[in-house]
């Protein structure tokens, strides 16, 4: 799905998707919308957040981030990183999000 695309089963501009893809605005009145139509979940509160980054029991990592743009950083950066080091990128664009929001 491209810009135009997500954006017009949205009902929003393509600006405003593009805003969103590159950290510049947050998809508030249309979290839920987004969430059904991509069939993910997007955590609202730090304690989501957590919870969506928690190691499970059985040792192997926390599953790949759900958020896209979370999603696209950790791919990028296990291929040099390793899954260690792509959470470390993650978790320095959830802090960057943070103090800018």
């Amino acid at each position: 799905m491209d810009q135009i695309q997500l954006a017009r089963a949205l009902d929003v501009s393509r600006s405003a998707v593009n805003a969103w893809i590159n950290d510049r605005a947050w998809p508030m009145n249309r979290i839920a919308a987004l969430e059904d139509l991509l069939s993910i979940k997007i955590p609202r509160t730090l304690e989501e957040q957590q919870e969506a980054s928690r190691v499970p029991v059985n040792g192997t990592g926390p599953p790949p981030p759900t958020d896209p743009t979370e999603r696209e950083l950790y791919d990028l950066a296990v291929v040099d990183a390793g899954e260690e080091g792509a959470w470390a990128v993650v978790e320095e664009y959830r802090r960057r999000r943070r103090r800018t929001a």
